[in-house]
């Protein structure tokens, strides 16, 4: 009887630590799989933190791609010669063009028309002798863009430049135009105007 009941408690005790060793794999199994758990949610909650701080920079106009634009569109133009005689509100025609890209600016009326809606760049100088000041203003038909005013001064020649930036729809003319009775002199070569779109 000793011998059976020992056999039977031999047989109790290795059924037990059979199964303490099962569970024992089971727990450290079940932990490893709470710690990959836990590692993809904390690159899940970073690649979330991640989306939410782009889409709020975008909506606050912040890493905002710039869409790459497809239509070329660019143009400079010069007076080949002198203008010595300019009407009031007269338009100044850049006749010499050395860049016309897209086709969009006319040398015969000095009229840029936009061929898409985008961002447009224009840059307008000028250059007067002395005792001829005179304003240029850029215009289109949403209304003025710009104006440059050059002083008679001191000098042979005086000249004034400036650039601007505007959004302008597709099909707006854009030109440059005396302001005003004064100034009747705009010396060829150095008077130019330039524009292009930046993007759509």
């Amino acid at each position: 009887m000793k011998g059976e009941a020992f056999q039977v408690v031999n047989t109790e005790r290795e059924s037990i630590q059979t199964d303490a060793k099962y569970l024992l794999e089971r727990i450290l199994s079940i932990e490893k799989q709470l710690q990959t758990c836990q590692h993809n949610n904390a690159a899940m909650e970073e690649r979330i933190r991640k989306i939410e701080d782009n889409t709020f920079d975008s909506e606050r106009g912040l890493n905002h791609p710039v869409r790459a634009t497809t239509t070329q569109v660019a143009f400079h133009a010069r007076l080949k010669n002198d203008l010595t005689s300019i009407g009031t509100n007269q338009p100044i025609v850049f006749d010499d063009v050395t860049l016309n890209n897209g086709n969009a600016y006319n040398s015969g009326d000095g009229i840029f028309i936009t061929p898409v809606a985008g961002v447009y760049v224009f840059a307008l100088s000028i250059m007067v002798v002395r005792e001829h000041h005179i304003s240029v203003t850029l215009k289109s038909t949403d209304g003025v863009i710009g104006i440059i005013y050059v002083d008679d001064g001191q000098f042979t020649f005086n000249s004034a430049s400036n650039v601007f930036l505007t959004r302008l729809n597709k099909g707006v003319h854009v030109w440059a135009r005396k302001e005003g009775a004064n100034g009747n002199f705009l010396h060829g070569g150095y008077s130019t105007i330039s524009g292009f779109l930046l993007f759509e």
